[in-house]
């Protein structure tokens, strides 16, 4: 008998990256014991098995560890539904898998950048007593303010700080009864929460990315579409602190796709001038607002979010971008459809009338008019605040308009700089579906 077995680094675009699973397509199942020896043999955190259901218009999959087989998994999911469209069903847009224990889960493909988007099952979380044990094995120092159970026990701690200083005995941990696996999460300085993921007598003791956490996490956030936050905080090393964006409570979406276009200003980016980004367009008639290098060793521009360069404005300017939905437009007229627009922005300290502005519009078919969102403005801040908005997209829309820009009066001081930067400009669109 010969099995393909295929390696895929999940939730990453970067080799080494993100989350290692294997996935082994199969004509038929096997038995389980055989399917748990491939599983050791890989020693991967979680190897998929997958075959074509009884009718040929999806697939019964299922996950196992080197030590048991799980009930969800979230990157070895994202692993299988790649491999199927890059190897098996180069056509698909839409991949149906049933499982044994989580029911229907869906991941569609966006072809235009190849990117997925994962739903995903809520599974809310109850207060629980603090196993024994449990924080001398976790070494930590602090005392979580909240302790809750699923599948996980879930530990909710006072900020990021607390969540970083974790550092288990992994044979301690291994040796207290009925715990699983081991949630830690908190407020993030920068985002909405991070979350860092443990299973005890496991060969993978740490997550490096953990899909299936979510499913426990956004519905104890619970927001009722409050603001989205989901940006790399800056000078964060820890690469097992993961950044999660909050969702309403229910089914949820994992969605990979960032539809701006050049939102990190690295394109076209020339240290001598300023010049006009890739997708962006001027709303004036003078170039007053475009693309710019940081500065070496500057003490009078910030450094950027991402890459070397960002977007600023130095008098009135707005650059626009278009971005046409027409592929989410079932969604969008079914009334679901949320966006997250987020941005890192600010202005310098010269001016107090000095303002920099982020805001989006809506329109149908035919390119008119639906709804013009009122700004969301940073005034006199330090250059780079981030700032998320979440908003619920007009029925009928098929392009979204997104605007930054500046309003900078002329300074009466001439030995003072003025300017408004922009940088890590993203637009992401959910389905807001609490009913799967």
């Amino acid at each position: 008998m010969n099995i393909k077995i295929y390696q895929v680094d999940a939730f990453t675009d970067q080799l080494f990256g993100g989350n290692p699973a294997a996935v082994c397509p199969l004509d038929k199942w096997l038995s389980d014991s055989l399917m748990q020896q491939i599983a050791v043999e890989n020693n991967l955190a979680e190897t998929a098995f997958y075959v074509s259901n009884s009718i040929n218009d999806g697939y019964e999959l299922r996950w196992f560890t080197p030590e048991y087989e799980m009930d969800l998994c979230g990157h070895a999911t994202l692993a299988t539904a790649h491999i199927i469209f890059t190897e098996m069903s180069p056509t698909n847009e839409e991949i149906k898998f049933e499982t044994k224990e989580a029911g229907e889960l869906t991941v569609t493909r966006h072809k235009e950048n190849s990117l997925y988007t994962l739903n995903f099952p809520a599974r809310p979380t109850t207060k629980a007593d603090l196993p024994d044990g449990l924080l001398q094995a976790l070494r930590s120092v602090k005392t979580p303010i909240g302790v809750y159970k699923a599948r996980d026990y879930m530990l909710v701690y006072e900020n990021e700080s607390d969540v970083q200083q974790l550092s288990p005995d992994y044979t301690a941990l291994a040796k207290i009864n009925d715990v699983f696996g081991v949630i830690a999460t908190a407020p993030g300085d920068e985002v909405d929460f991070v979350s860092r993921y443990f299973t005890p007598g496991a060969s993978i003791p740490e997550d490096p990315v953990t899909g299936s956490t979510h499913c426990n996490l956004i519905p104890y956030c619970n927001i009722n579409n409050q603001d989205l936050l989901g940006t790399l905080p800056s000078g964060l090393s820890n690469t097992n602190i993961i950044l999660n964006t909050r969702f309403p409570n229910g089914s949820f979406l994992i969605d990979t796709s960032q539809l701006i276009i050049d939102s990190g200003a690295e394109e076209k980016c020339d240290a001598r001038a300023l010049s006009l980004p890739t997708g962006w367009y001027i709303s004036t008639h003078e170039l007053q607002m475009g693309v710019r290098k940081q500065a070496e060793n500057s003490s009078t521009h910030p450094l950027a979010i991402e890459g070397s360069c960002y977007f600023i404005a130095e008098k009135i300017g707005i650059l626009s971008q278009d971005i046409h939905v027409r592929r989410f437009s079932k969604l969008i007229d079914s009334g679901r459809a949320l966006l997250n627009m987020s941005v890192h922005f600010g202005c310098s300290q010269a001016h107090q009338n000095d303002e920099a502005i982020m805001y989006l519009g809506y329109l149908d078919e035919r390119y008119q008019p639906i709804l013009v969102e009122q700004p969301v403005i940073r005034t006199n801040n330090k250059p780079f605040q981030f700032k998320s908005r979440v908003a619920s997209i007009p029925i009928g829309t098929r392009t979204i308009k997104v605007y930054i820009g500046a309003s900078i009066p002329n300074s009466t001081t001439t030995d003072i700089l003025q300017y408004c930067v922009f940088d890590a400009v993203k637009l992401f669109i959910f389905d807001n579906n609490s009913n799967p």
